[in-house]
């Protein structure tokens, strides 16, 4: 309808529907819920209205008068499931209908109840409340304690009257919301998936009372300031008081809404722009900032941010930074992480973390900024954000094109990549059933024929003719080649428009489904859509639609499962079944969403066990109490896995160490081999550490099942090179396995070292060793009885660790006097015994294995000597392992400490034919001298020891790594440090500054040095784009006066214009009494507090960085 009204021809079906749901904002207009209609009843009673207590009479008058109000409510609700499922309805008609449903729904509540307000409960006749307990999915929300029973409230303090007025006096009665209309919105979360229960309603029936939980918040806080917001965290964590910092309130995995009875803290008062230095491009903004309005407020100024999602219009800039988000734009511009240069926060006891630097290079210690970039409001709430923001690009195309299969769409994404290069700036992918959610459910139209997978290809670039050359170039070939079916260009911004609407509408197309289940993963690119075809062979026949979509550049998928409504048997289909699959592939469970509440218990399927522990030591660090965001980010729930599995009866638990190609592989192998009457078979562990905690329950010890699993599982692990024990040990049940770990001399060492500690063996008796070996310890002894041994002790790559066996056969197959060839060894080590017997000594047999079997085994870069060593025998053949420079290294060590060779001669050292190849030592990376090295654009600017003039020469004379005039300039720029250091003393300083002063210092040094006898130069060079000058000054040798003139004076003006002291050299040890010039106090006391956490006696690089 919208679309026949003048000047509204090019709007789309998401504008129309936003237009008519901002009436929802106005008095009189909006379409209340459960919690509104309850709450405006118990207000209507208490400013004194006349509410009608019914009696039967009266219902039976209203009957015999017409449809009563809870007859209209049902018969509308009807009509709106009708109106929804029509291709023809509007959203005007819609709207309409919510309206008298609300009204029909309001005057049932009305008319005829009575109340009892008591002790927050709201007692009412369940007649009554049939029309409410009735209401849409779309109105209401599944409480957070009834779907996720086992999270428990901390003990936190409860809100009162007196934290309040605290609240009150701080931010004034306006910016301190407690009433439960206001607060609804930021109680819920935006997929309408939890929200907490704080009132109880209770009905109040003949055959007794039911209790329904209704979700009113308390309090939302609307700072304006850091001051205040440090304010109000330094009161909360005195009085033990939890928060939930918000901003835009669009996290899609409960990450911005609170579990129980938080204070909710939002940002969306603090959307101050604070500056933009439009010469280098760094914005800085307080976290409430808008997305959209910082995009609106760039372009403007032919600038834009280096990120765009589709919840621009609502997500604040805090949120994404806390979050991590990643959106549309990361394929050209990066993630948050390289884009965020610096951040403003507040830590749980309300001291300001100032780590606002708008400098592309600060490498002054710890990289603070990184603690609050994703960890989701947990560890501080960020205040303000400097983010440098690109060019606007002057030429944008886009494409979208359609596919028959996943593989062309890779092709094309690769193809894209080589063809396009510098001016990819989106590549999207969508299949059928994603872009059928926008078709089918907004109204959008497909702009192409109908094809199982879309991508959605956009470049940006400053050059138009130049960018759709290129674009139309690579459309043609992959056309030609059959890869890409269809497509359609646009370069007109509405119709560019209409192209991203098909994208980013989705996800609100899926809602329309009625219940979204909702995954965020990153995969591998070939195992990227593989999950959605085996996830939706899980699936019960009731679910409606599983499809996937995302940032293919990113590997970034969007997996969804919707249905009518919410199913939990759905949601047992799905997790954690996504999570072992994502696990299984090295991926991430949250590539872009976050952890929030949804995924606390998933998270160790990405991360160590080592990692988690750190992020806990981290938070208790910074929030002791743990106030900040509880709930979220947790690791409980997966640390209570073990006592769950023992409810369950008996336990037979392995600890395993399993490499990740085939971490989970087991669990479905053994299932497959265990009785019917076993409960369980799972697997959970530390993925970043290979370990898996294979559990298998029953109702009780059964031997049989006993007899199924081992040693099954030990040679499962033992096949895969994994380890029987990854972090529990061996203890006395493993003993008789622990060979399927460790290796014959291992076990031998081991042996050995156990007499030697415990002769008498009365030390934890029958443990760790077994007693099974001695088969095996005497093969040496049986080939010996054939009669002459010859016997190779190699290293090998496990993938050919027999073949040389294989080999060694056919070598000897035509020598008559062979008895035997044979191999055996340490496979944990790759230690192969290859063995050759003959009745006796034979010179044939030699010469037939050496030097063939030294050369095979260096072809596969093994060891001629695994644990026998080099001895007198193999000092020739000691040059197929090792390398001359590595050889002539242990000759000088030998001279040092031998130097009359009289030590064991004629062993180890190879024999004097071997001679040093200098130029194929500097092709190779050393230095005449032996020194590793490091040519930067193959000139003769070494990083590492100095060369030696007589290496310079050599240098000189290497071959030029660019041709001609383009290698004399950037000997120009790279060789300044060389021409510098023949002044005589170099004073070298590494800044970062702004780029309006960024060569002022060099002017400054010149005033106070230009008249100094002993200075011969001052200079400034540098990395302009980064804003990375190097001030030098030199003089003919060091002199204290210039010293004392240079320091501290260089680090207090670079700390004036808001530098630092090191863009990218470092702390080091001469830096360390000058870092305050660029950290804060706090930011310094963070990094004490993070170094005695980390390394608490201080061991590690001590006098370094921190003062």
């Amino acid at each position: 309808m919208a679309w026949t009204l003048p000047g509204f021809e090019q709007c789309d079906e998401l504008d129309a529907r936003e237009w008519f749901e901002s009436d929802g904002n106005d008095p009189g207009y909006q379409h209340l819920n459960d919690d509104e209609i309850a709450h405006q009843v118990i207000e209507d009673n208490d400013n004194g209205s006349n509410v009608r207590e019914s009696d039967d009479d009266e219902m039976d008058a209203e009957e015999a008068a017409g449809p009563s109000h809870s007859d209209a409510y049902e018969a509308i609700q009807t009509a709106m499931n009708w109106l929804e499922r029509q291709p023809e309805g509007t959203a005007t008609q819609l709207v309409l209908l919510k309206r008298l449903r609300d009204m029909a729904a309001k005057k049932s509540l009305s008319n005829g109840t009575s109340f009892c307000v008591k002790r927050g409960l709201l007692t009412m006749r369940a007649e009554q409340l049939r029309p409410l307990r009735n209401m849409s999915l779309s109105s209401s929300v599944e409480l957070t304690a009834d779907r996720y029973p086992d999270v428990k409230r901390h003990n936190f303090a409860l809100l009162d009257s007196n934290h309040v007025q605290f609240f009150k006096s701080i931010l004034g009665q306006d910016r301190v919301l407690t009433d439960a209309e206001e607060l609804e919105t930021y109680n819920v979360d935006w997929l309408k998936m939890l929200a907490n229960a704080l009132v109880v309603l209770s009905l109040t029936a003949e055959d007794g009372e039911i209790e329904v939980p209704i979700s009113v918040s308390k309090i939302v806080l609307k700072p304006k300031t850091t001051e205040e917001v440090s304010q109000i965290l330094r009161f909360c964590n005195s009085e033990n008081l939890a928060v939930c910092p918000q901003g835009g309130n669009t996290g899609l995995v409960g990450g911005s809404v609170p579990v129980f009875d938080e204070v909710i803290m939002s940002t969306a008062l603090m959307n101050n722009i604070i500056s933009l230095d439009e010469l280098s491009g760094v914005l800085v903004c307080q976290a409430g900032c808008i997305l959209e309005t910082l995009e609106t407020y760039l372009q403007d100024r032919g600038l834009m941010m280096p990120l765009d999602l589709g919840a621009k219009g609502s997500c604040h800039i805090g949120g994404n930074v806390s979050t991590n988000a990643g959106g549309l734009r990361l394929l050209r511009y990066g993630s948050l992480q390289g884009n965020v240069l610096g951040i403003e926060a507040v830590k749980a006891d309300g001291e300001v973390i100032d780590c606002l630097s708008c400098l592309k290079k600060d490498n002054t210690g710890y990289h603070l900024k990184h603690l609050f970039i994703g960890s989701e409001g947990t560890l501080g709430l960020v205040t303000k954000v400097a983010i440098h923001c690109p060019p606007n690009p002057k030429s944008i195309n886009t494409a979208f094109l359609g596919l028959n299969s996943f593989d062309d769409v890779l092709r094309t994404y690769k193809d894209a990549r080589a063809g396009l290069g510098e001016i990819l700036s989106s590549c999207e992918m969508m299949d059928a059933q994603s872009l059928d959610a926008c078709t089918s459910n907004l109204k959008l139209r497909n702009p192409i024929s109908d094809f199982p997978f879309y991508m959605l290809i956009e470049t940006a670039g400053s050059n138009g003719k130049h960018d759709e050359e290129k674009l139309t170039q690579f459309l043609e070939q992959s056309m030609a080649d059959g890869i890409v079916q269809d497509g359609t260009v646009a370069t007109e911004p509405s119709r560019i428009k209409h192209m991203w609407n098909l994208r980013e509408g989705i996800s609100s197309g899926l809602r329309l489904d009625g219940y979204i289940y909702k995954y965020d993963i990153s995969l591998p690119l070939t195992n990227f859509y593989s999950i959605i075809p085996e996830l939706l062979s899980r699936l019960p026949k009731h679910a409606k639609r599983c499809c996937g979509f995302g940032h293919l550049g990113d590997g970034n998928l969007h997996l969804n499962v919707t249905s009518k409504e919410y199913d939990h048997g759905i949601l047992e289909s799905i997790e954690p079944f996504v999570f072992e699959w994502t696990s299984k592939f090295r991926g991430s469970i949250s590539a872009e969403h976050g952890i929030g509440f949804l995924k606390t218990k998933f998270v160790h399927y990405s991360k160590s066990r080592n990692s988690l522990n750190l992020m806990k030591d981290l938070k208790k660090l910074m929030d002791p109490k743990g106030i900040l965001n509880p709930y979220k980010q947790m690791w409980n729930i997966r640390e209570s896995i073990a006592l769950a599995l023992l409810s369950e009866g008996y336990l037979y638990k392995y600890d395993i160490s399993i490499p990740h190609d085939s971490f989970y592989s087991i669990i479905p192998e053994l299932t497959k081999r265990l009785p019917s009457h076993t409960i369980r078979c799972c697997g959970y562990g530390h993925i970043g550490d290979g370990n898996l905690h294979l559990n298998v329950t029953s109702k009780e010890y059964d031997h049989n099942i006993l007899d199924v699993i081992e040693p099954f599982v030990y040679e499962w692990t033992s096949k895969l090179r994994g380890s029987v024990s990854a972090e529990h040990g061996i203890g006395f049940k493993k003993t008789k396995f622990v060979h399927y770990s460790k290796s014959q001399s291992s076990l031998n060492l081991m042996k050995d070292i156990k007499k030697i500690m415990d002769p008498n063996g009365i030390l934890n008796p029958y443990k760790v060793l077994p007693s099974i070996w001695e088969p095996r310890e005497r093969i040496t002894d049986a080939y010996m009885c054939d009669g002459f041994l010859f016997s190779y002790d190699l290293s090998l790559p496990h993938a050919n660790y027999y073949e040389l066996v294989e080999k060694t056969v056919k070598h000897l197959s035509g020598c008559s006097s062979v008895v035997r060839i044979c191999g055996h060894g340490h496979i944990g080590d790759g230690n192969l015994h290859l063995n050759i017997t003959s009745k006796e000594y034979d010179h044939e047999i030699l010469d037939l294995m050496e030097p063939f079997v030294f050369e095979w085994t260096s072809k596969l870069r093994g060891s001629v000597s695994a644990e026998h060593g080099i001895g007198f025998k193999k000092t020739k053949f000691i040059h197929y392992s090792k390398s001359y420079s590595s050889l002539n290294l242990m000759k000088d060590i030998k001279k040092i400490m031998d130097p009359n060779g009289i030590l064991n001669p004629y062993k180890i050292s190879s024999p004097s034919g071997i001679t040093r190849d200098l130029s194929n030592l500097v092709e190779v990376g050393l230095n005449p001298s032996g020194n590793q090295v490091r040519s930067s654009r193959e000139t003769g600017d070494w990083s590492g020891p100095k060369p030696t003039s007589s290496e310079q020469g050599l240098v000189s004379r290497l071959p030029a790594g660019r041709a001609g005039n383009e290698r004399m300039l950037w000997d120009i720029r790279e060789r300044v440090a060389e021409a510098l250091l023949s002044d005589g003393y170099w004073y070298t300083y590494d800044l970062s500054l702004p780029h309006k002063h960024f060569y002022d210092i060099v002017g400054k040094m010149e005033e106070r040095l230009s008249n100094h006898p002993k200075v011969t130069r001052i200079s400034g060079l540098g990395h302009l784009g980064d804003g990375n000058l190097h001030l030098n000054v030199t003089s003919k040798e060091f002199d204290q006066e210039v010293f004392g003139l240079i320091e501290p004076f260089v680090f207090e003006w670079t700390s004036k214009l808001r530098g630092s002291v090191s863009a990218e050299h470092g702390i080091g040890f001469t830096k360390t009494k000058f870092i305050h010039f660029s950290k804060f106090h706090g930011s310094l006391n963070l990094m004490k507090d993070i170094k005695k956490m980390m390394d608490p006696k201080g061991i590690l690089n001590p006098y370094k960085v921190l003062p």
